[in-house]
């Protein structure tokens, strides 16, 4: 009985010395760079048989081992992550050049947090504007103000918590951006404060 094609029934085969796969190919660009091409070299010499009709191959002698797409199936799935990481790369926040504002201690008027690109930063403390530097770069996850700190004198309800938050920008020594795309400041390890992203808070020039 003539072999057919266990994915289309097809009678319609030829039988191939293993020739070089661009796909695999590819993929092992992808994944490895330059090198990765030598996987394109995998079943080199072996002989499959191939349907004409649907373009399936196989082992001779093990229809089960029939695929139709060989490794593009894994290159489709790649370039489907690639593009998926590339989307949620867009949406985070990188740096913590931008407008913030605090979640963990609650004043009447939110506090809030500034930072530009050159390390200038200034805000609003709950009762004050206050306004500093911070040591470049800013892109390291290092939180360092130079100095102290410049705040307008005027008085309020909460300036208790003003003083609370101050004391906890100029003792932090480290910031990053969480999941939730929240700035987070730490002192000595220790997770100090929480910021929402508010790009609305920062002025446009």
């Amino acid at each position: 009985m003539r072999e057919r094609c266990p994915n289309c029934g097809s009678t319609d085969l030829v039988v191939t010395n293993g020739s070089y796969s661009c796909g695999c190919g590819c993929l092992g660009l992808l994944l490895f760079g330059w090198i990765g091409l030598l996987l394109g070299l995998l079943g080199l010499g072996n002989y499959e048989i191939v349907c004409k009709h649907c373009g399936s191959r196989w082992p001779v002698g093990k229809p089960h081992q029939a695929n139709r797409g060989g490794c593009g199936i894994f290159i489709l799935l790649l370039i489907v992550i690639i593009i998926i990481a590339s989307f949620g790369c867009k949406s985070s926040i990188p740096t913590i050049d931008g407008a913030w504002q605090l979640k963990t201690v609650k004043t009447r008027v939110p506090i809030t947090l500034v930072v530009e690109k050159d390390g200038s930063f200034y805000g609003y403390g709950g009762v004050n504007r206050y306004f500093g530097k911070l040591a470049l770069p800013i892109d390291n996850g290092k939180f360092i103000i130079k100095g102290t700190p410049g705040v307008t004198m005027m008085f309020g309800p909460d300036l208790d918590k003003e003083q609370e938050y101050l004391n906890i920008i100029t003792s932090a020594d480290q910031w990053k951006i969480n999941n939730s795309n929240e700035l987070e400041l730490f002192c000595k390890g220790k997770r100090t404060a929480v910021f929402e992203y508010k790009p609305e808070l920062k002025p446009n020039k």
